[in-house]
Parts: structure tokens; sequence; C-alpha cells
């Protein structure tokens, strides 16, 4: 048996934590300390079988999880200690901070993770890149941007079309991420944390079918999948508050003034006619979101899978390899509602490239009003065919004296030169790429307070084996953030 306690993102007088049992056949009893004093947290989602019922052949042992939280404890730091069958796993978590700190006091971080396949990573590269980063940075948040697994891979191997044995693949999956000390487990542990799903938290361009997924083809293949993946989303990542009337694919709001954190769910009530990308409930919740930003003035900061800046894919694309949100109905009223954010950050990953753009508003005298930063991949997963060739013309190469650090990666692609144009039907919004960043990658979003105003920088650590590669491809990017007059 084994345990693993991961932080996650709640208010400043809260610790919320995610707790895993393996191997085990029923939910074993759980005792908790806090600080070293016996505690008893709530449970938000009480520890329960990964897998439920319809997704079980008999008892066999398997991952119990849930979801506790200890409310009204001293912000600062705090040491949480959970018992499961004799067995112990101590946490070290700090509470979100109260507000922005002010220019003095340093800044607010926040990891920016994506893409993350384990059997491309090289072992302890992620450990490296956290220790370098957590010397310069201390972290109080991480936003997890989208694959964190992939449960489609490997790309070639044919899985049956079976509910109950694509459930049990998928939790051996998210058991290799998420137990353990190190890798990506270490990702989970290193700061309070909210997840967006992706594609491949379900499949390649869910919810439609797959040339390269032989369950897809079918209706029933596709919801025999969706049932399984979707299960073991809400086990392990899924965003938890314990709210009433809490649903399934909700937004997860969260704030640290004057800056307010908005991780939509982009993909798991994505709908096969493209009728929308989000929940039902998203765009209302997102448009009372910027209705209080305006009122307070503060600096909106919004999180998914995919790019706003993506123009949609053509049908031949959108079927072969992704549609983006511009190709679902939905997408209109995202910008629409984004566009009237007073200050906006736009955070995302998918692209396996990082990029930062920024956004300058012709009704605000070209200031500065969004920037879309790009977090991508921490794990690039390899394409068949054409990899192997690129490292070879990259062998070639090296022996030429030349050669690239990161041969298998894509270059960034430059944004639009108007960021929606088509859909708020004129220019706007003329974008500037302020930076491009290419490789296995994680990054961190500072932000703090300085006069009226707030300040922002976006640094790219590289993950690679090669101290020399990381410090040539390190880079720090500025951001603009203008104060907003109520």
């Amino acid at each position: 048996m084994s345990i693993a306690l991961h932080p996650r993102a709640a208010p400043a007088d809260t610790v919320r934590v995610w707790v895993g049992v393996d191997g085990q056949v029923e939910a074993p009893e759980l005792t908790w300390r806090l600080d070293g004093a016996e505690a008893k947290p709530r449970a938000l989602r009480p520890l329960q079988s990964a897998r439920g019922p319809a997704l079980l052949r008999g008892s066999p042992p398997r991952v119990f999880a849930g979801v506790y939280e200890f409310r009204n404890v001293t912000p600062g730091t705090h040491e949480i200690v959970v018992t499961a069958a004799g067995r112990e796993r101590r946490l070290t978590v700090r509470t979100l901070p109260r507000e922005l700190p002010e220019s003095v006091d340093g800044w607010f971080n926040i990891l920016l993770v994506s893409c993350y396949h384990e059997a491309e990573a090289e072992r302890g590269v992620l450990d490296a890149a956290l220790y370098e980063i957590t010397r310069e940075h201390p972290l109080h948040l991480s936003i997890l941007l989208g694959d964190q697994v992939y449960l489609d891979l490997p790309t070639l191997e044919d899985f049956p079309n079976d509910k109950v044995w694509l459930a049990e693949r998928f939790e051996r999956s998210y058991r290799r991420n998420w137990f353990g000390d190190d890798d990506y487990a270490a990702v989970l542990s290193a700061a309070p944390s909210v997840a967006a799903p992706d594609d491949h938290e379900y499949w390649n361009n869910f919810p439609h079918a797959s040339p390269i997924i032989g369950n897809t083809y079918t209706p029933k293949g596709r919801a025999a999948w969706t049932e399984a993946a979707a299960a073991l989303y809400r086990a392990f990542q899924m965003p938890v508050t314990g709210e009433d009337g809490e649903e399934f694919g909700d937004p997860f709001v969260i704030d640290v003034p004057p800056m307010s954190l908005f991780v939509a769910d982009s993909r798991s009530l994505r709908r096969p006619d493209r009728s929308r990308s989000f929940g039902p409930r998203t765009l209302e919740r997102l448009e009372e979101w910027v209705r209080t930003l305006r009122a307070r003035g503060w600096l909106g900061v919004f999180a998914t899978g995919q790019s706003l800046f993506d123009p949609a894919a053509s049908t031949l694309s959108g079927a072969v390899g992704d549609r983006v949100l511009a190709n679902y109905g939905d997408y209109s009223k995202l910008v629409e509602t984004l566009s009237e954010a007073p200050q906006a950050i736009a955070i995302t990953g998918d692209a396996h490239f990082g990029r930062v753009v920024s956004v300058l508003d012709v009704d605000r005298e070209l200031l500065p009003t969004i920037h879309e930063v790009i977090t991508s991949p921490s794990s690039l997963v390899t394409s068949v065919g054409i990899d192997g060739y690129k490292k070879a013309v990259n062998w070639l190469d090296r022996l030429r004296g030349g050669g690239d650090d990161w041969p298998r990666h894509s270059e960034a692609e430059p944004a639009p030169a108007y960021f929606a144009e088509d859909v708020l039907r004129r220019r706007r919004f003329s974008t500037r790429t302020l930076h491009r960043q290419k490789g296995d990658q994680l990054a961190v979003l500072s932000l703090k307070r300085h006069g009226t105003g707030i300040l922002g920088r976006v640094t790219y650590y590289p993950l690679h084996s090669s101290h020399a590669v990381r410090a040539r491809h390190k880079a720090s990017v500025e951001l603009a953030i203008p104060s907003h007059e109520r």
C-alpha cells in the first residue's frame, strides 16, 4: 500500500488536500494531524474508489481518493500528516496569501505546467528544475493546464473496447504520475494546485472521433472511453470546493486581491456537434466574474486548456488533428465577455511551444489590455515517424558544427496580427509577440502590487538534462499591466 498527499488551491484561511491510497480493496479509515495535533478535516469528497461499481469486476486492489480541507487556519505554512492502515504521509503546505504582495515584499508566484507524458520524460529533470525554481521563486500556486496524463498513448497500441479494462488502464496512468516523491508527483506537491483538463485526459481531439484511436470510431466506443476517463479525471484532478450545487465541469474561481483567477474546463463537456466547448454554466459565471473585475478594478487571470488566439481549424485539419476553441459555437461569447475585462492574462498549454503575446486595445489608447502566456510541453510526446527523421537530420547538422538543442520541438507560431477580429467585427485588439520559447519547459508567472497597478513577469525554465542547455534557453519576460481606474 502507498499513500499520496498533494495540496489543492483554497482561500487564504484554508488548507485543502487531495489524498490517494493505493492497493486497497476498500476505503481505509484516515486519521489526521495538523501541525502536530489531532484534527478532523471537512470531507469535500470522502475517500472512495477512483473506479465506481460500473468500472469494476469484483473488488480488486485499486486507488481510493478524496479531497479534504482544514478551515480557519492561520495563513502561513502548515504540516499535514495523514495515516491509513498503519502508514502515514506528510506534507508541508503554504496557504495562499490574503492579497498580492507590495513591491518590497517579493512576488506572488504561480507555476504553470502542461503536457506531461511520463514515458518520454527524462528521470530527475523535473526535480532539478523545481529545485532551481524554488530557490528563485517561493511557489504559492500551481496551475495544471491540461494533458497531465496521456490516456490514449502509446499511439499504435490497440486498446480493447471495454470500459472496465480502460478504467483500470487509465488508473495506472494516473497512479504513475500522482504517487511517489519525484518527477510529476513532486510538481503536484510543490504548491497548492488547480487543474484544467485538455484532450489527452480523454483522447486526442475529444469528443470527436480520432483517426489514430480505433475505440473512437463508433458511438459505443466513444461512450465507454468517456465514462472511464471522466471517472478518473473526477477522482484525481477535478477541482472540488464543496460549494452547494457544484457540478462536473464547473469553473473554479479564487481571489488573491487585486487579482482573481478563473480556471475553465473547456474539454469535459465539449459537444460533438461543436455547439459549445464549455459547460452550460461556465460562460454565465464568466460574465459575472468580468463584471466583478470591472467593479473592483482587478486583474483577471483566465486559465484553460487551449489558446484563445488559435484560428479555427479547417474541416480536414480539425478531423485529422485538433479542433480549437474557435471551432465551437460559444467562442464568440467567450471572446466578447473577456474583451470587457479591465485587464486580463490568459494562460494555457496544449500548443507544444511557449509564447507570450501582448494585446493592445484601440479603445484604450493602445494600452496593453490582455496578455496570453503559453507554457507547453513539460515532456513532449513522440510523433511516430517524423521525430526519427528530425533527430537524424539534427545528428547530421551536429557533425557540421550546428544542430538544434530541441530537434523534435516546433518553433512557436506567430500570433495573429489582430485578436478575434472576425468575432468582434473590427480590429480593436492588435497583437505583439513578446517572446517565443522552444523545448520542454515550465514557467512561473509572478505578480505583485506596485502603486495603483500590478507588475507582472513570466520566467521560462527549460527542462533538459544539460545545465548548459537550460542556461541557454532560460528566459524572462516583463508584462506591462497598467492600472485600471474604477
